[in-house]
């Protein structure tokens, strides 16, 4: 068969070639009725119809050549039925799918009166069941009148003929579309409630928290200026300029905001306790309170957070530390230091007036090759004994001679001793941490070389700390991984623990110092250095959590009603920071001491650029 539209061209092209000759041969004469030249329309061409299967109702698109932009001009027929054509342009025609039964049909059509050569295979299927489809929430919680916008599929783009209801009570929808519905919160108690959507008796649903603005705790709930405290609660909003927080009316410092935690600073007030005021947008809230007294103060009085590495003597700031890891008071108002650092295994002093000087190290003595110093403390006669966790246990008299300390029948080898405590007699308390495959750690107390009393700590995780009571009547031990802390009795031999839920906080969130009088609910780390006041209260530090803590007994002395409080620093924030209380930043607390006062606390803290940290509270 020949291409019409070949015929066609070849016609024209014959028809203005002949024109041409003719006016040639006639001079002006021109070819008559040139205005008369017919050029006929090709066929139309189709190519596809999409959806090839669809139902009654649908929407159909058919592409191809050689529409016609007129509407009336295009006539398409489902097998011999003519459908009306809805849009039309010169490659695509749209319609909707007409009634007929379940199966294949053709569909042809006809432009101008020119029908495409060909035809188009439509199936029609069953019409899909109509499914209302919520797809989420946003917010997912808030107050009584917020706009909420509920997103999805399926719903009616007239807001009157979509219910929407919170936990059974029904919401204004005020604008619709399919596949979003805004709506107004409607009145309902405060919790957890079903939000569901139904159209044409068709629903779906998704869960939606009404809050209300409260305060739950306050924590510290006392301090001095520059405290931060965390306001634990319900209804804060997640941006914290939009938190006005005031206490005593004098406006208090938002530092970061969740929906259930405020961290602000408390600003300067005279003492008294007053209570906190939270605004967020137009609601309001009072509670909670904060007592105005004395606070824990941080200072950094010896080395510096950075540079040099290694150990340089000095006075203050122009000393540096390298792997400090335990600091105690002479008998003449000095501190011996241990030193660790894979560079140099030592001895320090360091004077009143911070002047930092070698005493000793394992250049000028073998002894302290591959010794690695550890804990250490002072008998009545000024003789240091310390532990050396890689080999041993050694003394270092007021002379200036280092021995190793031979305890009879005692292995140490391999025993990893860690800390000493000396009580007013003289004897020496030694904690071995032991194997942790074997857990066969142990406290020893030895005198003149023998050893006294065994405490046996097997099947008991592994204890690093060792702290002597101040009455010298009772053993703490500090677990380095079990999370919890640890009493001998030492006038009966019982063994309990005191504190701590047995796991180990991993991060800020797990973090926490329990509740008033019960410290089994705080969790714990490692703990490198700690000290007993007069009082019975117990500082020690958290070496992974990068704080200062408070253990203080309850009623009768009795430590299984204690209260643990963070004092200073602030969990996980790993920096060099002086400052009041828990502003203050703190890198890898260790050993600590008290001061002549008794309540003036140092404390070595950093690793490879070590400080001196003094605490003291005022």
């Amino acid at each position: 068969m020949i291409d019409r539209m070949m015929l066609t061209d070849k016609f024209v092209a014959l028809t203005l070639k002949t024109c041409s000759v003719m006016a040639l041969l006639a001079g002006a004469v021109s070819c008559e009725d040139t205005g008369n030249v017919e050029v006929e329309t090709p066929a139309p061409r189709l190519i596809s119809i999409v959806p090839g299967t669809g139902y009654v109702g649908c929407t159909a698109i058919i592409s191809g050549e050689y529409f016609s932009e007129v509407l009336e001009e295009n006539i398409v027929t489902v097998d011999g039925t003519e459908v009306p054509v809805e849009a039309a342009a010169r490659n695509r025609l749209t319609l909707t799918m007409p009634q007929h039964e379940l199966g294949n049909v053709e569909v042809a059509v006809t432009v101008n009166g020119q029908k495409a050569p060909t035809v188009l295979d439509f199936t029609y299927a069953e019409l899909p069941e109509f499914v209302v489809n919520v797809a989420g929430i946003n917010p997912q919680s808030g107050y009584v009148g917020d706009e909420i916008v509920i997103t999805g599929e399926n719903f009616d783009t007239d807001p009157d003929k979509n219910k929407v209801t919170f936990g059974g009570v029904e919401a204004e929808v005020i604008k619709a579309t399919r596949n979003s519905l805004r709506v107004i919160a409607p009145e309902h108690e405060r919790g957890r409630v079903e939000v569901t959507v139904a159209v044409d008796g068709k629903t779906s649903s998704t869960y939606f928290t009404y809050v209300e603005l409260m305060i739950e705790s306050v924590s510290p709930s006392s301090g001095a200026e520059g405290v931060e405290v965390t306001i634990r609660g319900e209804g804060f909003s997640d941006v914290p300029a939009e938190n006005n927080v005031t206490i005593n009316g004098v406006a208090a410092a938002v530092k970061s905001s969740s929906m259930n935690e405020l961290v602000v600073v408390v600003p300067d007030n005279p003492e008294g306790t007053y209570p906190f005021v939270i605004t967020v947008g137009e609601r309001t809230v009072t509670g909670g309170e904060f007592s105005y007294s004395g606070s824990w103060w941080v200072e950094t009085v010896l080395g510096v957070p950075s540079g040099v590495l290694g150990n340089v003597e000095g006075t203050g700031t122009s000393a540096r530390l390298c792997f400090a890891q335990d600091i105690v008071p002479d008998n003449d108002g000095n501190y011996m230091i241990t030193i660790r650092s894979p560079k140099e295994f030592a001895l320090y002093r360091m004077t009143g007036d911070y002047t930092f000087t070698k005493l000793v190290n394992n250049s000028d003595n073998a002894l302290l090759n591959a010794s690695y110093p550890w804990g250490a403390d002072i008998d009545s006669k000024g003789t240091l004994y310390f532990a050396a966790k890689g080999t041993g246990l050694f003394a270092y008299a007021s002379d200036g001679t280092l021995s190793e300390y031979a305890v009879s029948g005692l292995t140490m080898t391999g025993m990893n001793p860690m800390d000493v405590q000396i009580d007013s007699e003289d004897n020496i308390y030694l904690l071995l941490r032991g194997s942790s495959a074997a857990g066969n750690g142990k406290v020893v107390r030895i005198k003149d070389g023998t050893v006294l009393e065994t405490y046996d700590l097997s099947g008991m995780k592994q204890y690093e700390a060792l702290l002597l009571s101040h009455d010298g009547t009772k053993l703490f031990l500090f677990c380095s991984n079990a999370g919890n802390i640890r009493m001998i009795d030492l006038a009966t031999g019982e063994n309990k623990v005191i504190a701590g839920t047995g796991t180990q906080h991993s991060n800020a969130a797990t973090y926490t110092d329990g509740t008033p009088g019960n410290p089994f609910a705080a969790t714990l780390n490692v703990v490198e250095g700690a000290v007993c006041a007069e009082d019975g209260t117990i500082y020690f530090n958290d070496a992974n959590g990068k704080t200062v803590r408070e253990f203080k007994p309850g009623p009768g002395g009795d430590y299984t009603t204690g209260t643990i409080t963070t004092i200073a620093g602030k969990a996980y924030d790993n920096k060099a920071q002086d400052g009041l209380s828990t502003s203050a930043r703190f890198v890898y607390p260790a050993g600590m001491c008290f001061a002549p006062d008794g309540r003036t606390i140092y404390m070595l803290d950093g690793t490879g650029n070590s400080t001196l940290r003094k605490i003291y509270y005022r």
